[in-house]
Parts: C-alpha cells; structure tokens; sequence
C-alpha cells in the first residue's frame, strides 16, 4: 500500500507534520528557515502529545490505523433488558403488519407519491418520532431499537428513505442543537405527525462540497435575517412545513463574499414555512426510483426569517451538518441487509419451483454459493449495525463516523451484487416486468446514488485514519523527522522494521485471547496487518525524508459532507 502517490483524488494540499500539528506548507525550504523560531514550543507540544502506550477509545476502525485497539471495543452491545427487545419487536411487529396490509409499493411506483393513508397511520404508531423525547410525545427510541426498526423497512428504500429524513435528520438536528424554545414549540407537532420536515444542505452548484455553497443570509437588524439562495434534492422540501436551511451569514455591509473557508459563517436554521413568504418550488426531479419520494428544488427569494430561527451558534452550521450526516451513516446497513434478506427469500423460493435439466435449482453448487454469498454478506451488514448503534448507545461521546463510512461503503457494494445475482438466478424472466427486478433495480441505483460515492467513501476512511495516526503518533514523527537530534530513534525503528519481516510474528495486543476461538485466525491477520500497516506509513515518511510531508488533508475531511 503506497502512501506517498494517489492516496486520494480530493487531496490537493500536502500538510507538514510538526509534533502533533498538521500545518500547510507551499514551500518547504520555506518551513525549514522558519523551523528554529518553533523549536521552543517544540517541547510544550510534544509534552502534551498523547502517551505511546495509550489505546484509541474512541473509535474501533482508527484504532486499527494507529495500532492501538482497545480491546474493551470487542465486545458486542447487546439490549440491556429483556423488556426492552420484547417492546421492540412488538412495535417491529406492527410496523412489519402495516406495510403487509396496506403498502402496495408497485403503485406507489406508477403514481409517484406515498398515499396519506398511508403516512397516517405510520405517524400514528409513532415511525416518524422515534427520535423525539419522550417528554414532547415522541417514542425515543435508541440507535439499537431504531436499526430494528429500519430494518423492516428493507421492504420498499422509498419509506425507509421517508423516514430517515424525519427522524435522522429533521427530529434528531433539533434536538440536539435546538433551543428550549424550539423545541417545546415544534418537536411536539413532528410527534404527533401534524407537520414534517425537510433537510436543506446540498445545492446543484456545490452537491457535497459546502465550500462552494451559495446560499447566504444577510443579518438586519430590524427583521432578523435574510435568505437568498438555491437548495437542490431535498426530500419531502414540496410538503414539509419546517425546513432545516444551511447558508452563509453575510453583513448587511459585505461587499466581497469569501468562501474559502468550508466552516466559516456557516449557519443552520429552523425554518417555519407557515410564517414566511418568497420560497418556491422550482422543479421535482424525475427520479428512476424511489418515485414515492417528493425530491425538489427550493428557492429562497428574500426570505425574512427571525433571530431565534438560528439552531446552536451563530456560525456552528458546518458541525451540525458534520455531526448529523456523520451519525446517520451506518443507518443504511441496516435497511441494506433486510433488502438483502427480502432478495434471498424470493430467489429460494424460485429455486425451489424451478428445474434445470430434470433437478432442482435449489440443489445447483453455483446458486447455493450465489445465496450463500447473499447469507453472509446479511450477516455482515447486521453485525456492523447493531455494533456501531450499540456502542453509540453507550457512549454517545465515542466518533464512529469512519465506521459509519465503512457501512455505507459495504452497502452501497453488497445492495449492487446482490441485485445482480438474484437476476442472473432468475435468467430471462428478470428481465420482463411481470417480475419486480425493474423497480427493485431503479431504487437500489437512485437510493445509491443518495449515499456517498464509492471514491468519496474510500477516501474518507482512508484520510480520517491517516489523521488519527499521525495524532497519535506526533512524539515519534518529530522524532522521526528529525534523525540527527533523535539518533537512537532511528536506530530503534530500524529494528522495529527487521522484525516486521520474521516469519514468526510477535503478538502485540493478543486479540484472540479475547474474541471467539473461531476468530484466532482472523484476529492473528488483522494484528499482523496492524502492526505492518504502521510500519508502510514510516517507511514512506523516511523514503520522502527530504519534504517530511504526510499525505493528509484536514480540509478534505472537514468540508466534505
């Protein structure tokens, strides 16, 4: 694995490691002159650096990265009570009833729309406020109870994608930035399904780089803020009565507009369409699935929203969307694997009926190793949900957004091949509309197409680990970095670097000893990967010893959503 070419297309900038700082440089004998007046706060910093011995607590997959894998992060999260998995699969009951009896999603499909019916009574039980407090009338369910329940939307992406608006992104925004004021006032209503809401981030001009978002308000004094601007596929944007509206603040006074910046005066507002005029509803986009959807285009022309419409900080928007979107990840996981269950019934069920050459489809080597693939890619997809909604439960604090990415990644891959070799078990007669494969497969492209892109996601994973790394390890970089201060260091990794190459490994954290004996042969792999990975990233530090560069882009992660 090389790191010092194409670790990334969206990397641009190269970024100079000095102790436990990233800092851009354009020109590094430039630095060099400038290093002498930074080496008396070289020391302070690197006091400060965290211990080598430490583990990463906060997240499994940067763990892995940096070599320090806590293994209290092992252990599968499970529901606490009974009680608690007994109420939650009474309500999966109900919602899994409904949809038997009263969702018909092929019309769905030819009428474009989820009937009102419908939506009533799935507000009734409460699927649009599983995110809302209990004391505002919602059912606040956790991240493990949720997954549950999306899971048994796998049925049709059209009302898993529905929901997840509501409760990922409009219930859960406001209620972790809102005001008390805000909140007494709007999560009551989105409980009790009397409004609903829409998420309004990307723009045709930008899509997921909010550094070029054009959207702006401008602060008056007198009525609060102006809003001006395009926001592009927003879902649910033609009939929610609140908007959750992402721009640029601007001074009444500003001439220039700077947008270099991706976090800077970056705003998140709550926005009452009941109360304001000048928003219009350009165009709805002909999707080729997920027809049900209401995905528009909304225009804000001079729009006078309030001062209290600001949800957290003035200029906190970029976290909040950060935070949002970067939650809300793995939530696909666990729709992806009950499609994935929904395609593996209906392919037994025809290898059951059918016949090749006198036998049963069923009894094939090919299509038992195509379902058995299928089978374990369910299981895979499930693991990783319940993993990440488990630990989150535990310990909201804890940064699984990589994971996340990686969910999502797998998603998007195993909902494709899935699709696929169902089809090809099923031959010809996949191809003719008496069977549902062409709406299936316009929903999986158009519902793909909304998660992140494969290159996007690779990416991500592979720069945010990077930058854990090297956070992790800036005591030994500035070491590394400088050989004739620190000889012993060098002297040292060189060992290291002999040892990485015996035959028999030496086990550092001893994985094994605790995760299932059937795991032994993987865990030995992922620690021997661990430690060798580690060793690649220090060997293409000493190989470009004369820039001292490491390949990380703190604005790449930060400015894409």
């Amino acid at each position: 694995m090389m790191f010092s070419r194409h670790i990334h297309q969206c990397v641009k900038s190269k970024l100079l490691m000095r102790n436990n700082f990233l800092l851009p440089v354009n020109n590094c004998n430039e630095y060099c002159l400038k290093s002498t007046k930074l080496e008396a706060s070289a020391k302070t910093d690197i006091d400060k650096a965290p211990l080598l011995d430490a583990v990463e607590t906060s997240s499994v997959a940067k763990g892995l990265f940096c070599d320090r894998v806590d293994k209290a992060m092992l252990i599968y999260p499970e529901f606490e009570e009974t009680e608690d998995l007994t109420d939650v699969e009474n309500f999966a009951g109900r919602v899994r009833s409904i949809l038997k009896k009263q969702c018909n999603f092929v019309e769905w499909d030819k009428n474009r729309c989820i009937p009102e019916e419908v939506k009533f009574t799935l507000k009734k039980i409460g699927l649009y406020s599983m995110s809302v407090p209990q004391q505002y009338g919602g059912l606040n369910l956790n991240n493990k109870a949720k997954s549950r329940i999306y899971a048994e939307l796998g049925c049709d992406l059209t009302l898993f994608a529905s929901a997840f608006v509501q409760n990922e992104l409009i219930c859960e925004t406001l209620k972790m930035f809102g005001s008390e004021e805000q909140k007494r006032t709007y999560l009551p209503m989105l409980a009790a399904g009397d409004i609903s809401g829409a998420f309004c981030l990307h723009e045709h001009a930008c899509g997921q780089d909010i550094a070029a978002m054009r959207t702006e308000s401008v602060k008056n004094c007198d009525a609060g803020f102006k809003l001006n601007g395009q926001k592009s596929w927003v879902t649910n944007g033609a009939l929610a009565d609140l908007l959750v509206v992402f721009a640029r603040m601007q001074s009444e006074n500003c001439d220039q507009k700077v947008f270099s910046d991706p976090s800077a005066n970056l705003s998140a507002f709550l926005v009452d369409r009941r109360k304001i005029e000048g928003l219009n509803v350009t165009k709805r986009q002909n999707t080729i699935g997920l027809r049900g959807l209401e995905i528009v285009d909304l225009v804000f022309e001079d729009v006078i929203i309030p001062e209290t419409a600001i949800l957290g900080n003035e200029s906190g928007g970029f976290d909040i969307a950060n935070s949002i979107v970067g939650n809300s990840r793995y939530s696909f996981s666990a729709v992806a694997s009950a499609f994935l269950k929904r395609l593996i019934n209906v392919a037994s069920q025809h290898c059951n009926k059918h016949k090749l050459y006198g036998r049963p489809l069923s009894e094939s080597n090919f299509i038992r190793e195509h379902l058995s693939n299928l089978a374990m890619h369910v299981y895979i997809l499930e693991t990783m949900t319940f993993y990440i909604a488990g630990h989150l439960d535990s310990d909201s604090t804890k940064d699984f957004t990589v994971e996340g990415s990686i969910a999502q990644l797998l998603s998007r891959k195993y909902l494709r091949e899935g699709i696929v070799s169902v089809m090809e078990i099923f031959g010809a007669s996949a191809t003719t509309t008496d069977e549902d494969f062409e709406r299936l497969l316009r929903d999986i492209t158009t519902f793909s197409s909304f998660m992140n892109s494969d290159d996007w996601l690779v990416g991500y994973i592979a720069t945010s680990g990077l930058a854990a790394w090297a956070q992790n390890r800036a005591v030994d970089l500035h070491k590394t970095c400088r050989p004739d201060d620190y000889p012993w260091h060098v002297i040292k990794n060189r060992w290291l670097s002999n040892d990485v190459y015996k035959k028999t490994f030496s086990f550092k954290h001893y994985l094994h000893e605790n995760l299932h004996p059937s795991l032994m042969d993987a865990s030995r792999f992922i620690e021997e990967v661990m430690c060798k990975f580690e060793h690649i990233i220090r060997n293409q530090l000493k190989l470009k010893q004369k820039v001292r560069t490491v390949f990380i882009d703190g604005i790449f992660e930060r400015n894409m959503i």
